[in-house]
C-alpha cells in the first residue's frame, strides 16, 4: 500500500484559524502605526514648506507667510510661486494659523502648530514650532 503524502482537513483548518488570531491581534497596532506616520508626514511635509518659504522670503527680500489650517498648509507672499500641502486623511492640525517670514528669515512671532489623528487617541501627536529667530524645529 501506497502512503499518502499531504495534510488533512483538520489540520489545514487549524492553520488558517491560528492565522486568522495572530492577524487580528495585530490589526489595532497595525492601525495606529499608520496614523502615527500619517501625523510624521504632516509634521514633516509641514516644516518643510516653512523652510520653503522661509528661504523664498531670503531670497525676493519680501515677507512670505505660511498658513496652515485644519485640512491644509500653504504659502503666500511676493512673488511665490503656489506650494500647497493637503493633510493626509485622518490628521487634524491645530495652533497657530499663520507663520509670517520677514526678508531677513526670522519669524513675526513664534508660533506652533499640533497634528493630532482623528482615529487613534493613543498616538502621540507631532508639532512644528516656529521661534522668533526663524529656527523651525520638528517634535516628534
Amino acid at each position: 500500500m501506497k502512503k499518502q503524502k499531504g495534510y488533512t482537513l483538520a489540520e489545514l483548518m487549524v492553520t488558517v484559524a491560528i492565522i486568522i488570531i495572530l492577524a487580528g491581534l495585530a490589526l489595532p497596532n497595525f492601525v495606529e502605526f499608520i496614523a502615527d506616520q500619517r501625523l510624521k508626514q504632516a509634521a514633516d511635509t509641514t516644516a518643510s514648506i516653512m523652510r520653503r518659504a522661509q528661504a523664498k522670503a531670503i531670497e525676493v527680500s519680501s515677507t512670505v507667510t505660511v498658513t496652515v489650517n485644519s485640512n491644509m498648509a500653504y504659502v503666500t507672499g511676493y512673488s511665490v510661486s503656489a506650494f500647497n500641502f493637503t493633510m493626509p486623511e485622518n490628521t487634524v492640525a491645530t495652533g497657530d494659523t499663520s507663520i509670517i517670514f520677514a526678508p531677513d528669515g526670522r519669524a513675526s512671532a513664534s508660533g506652533s502648530v499640533l497634528f493630532n489623528s482623528s482615529i487613534s487617541k493613543s498616538v502621540r501627536q507631532r508639532g512644528v514650532t516656529v521661534t522668533p529667530l526663524g529656527q523651525i524645529i520638528v517634535d516628534y
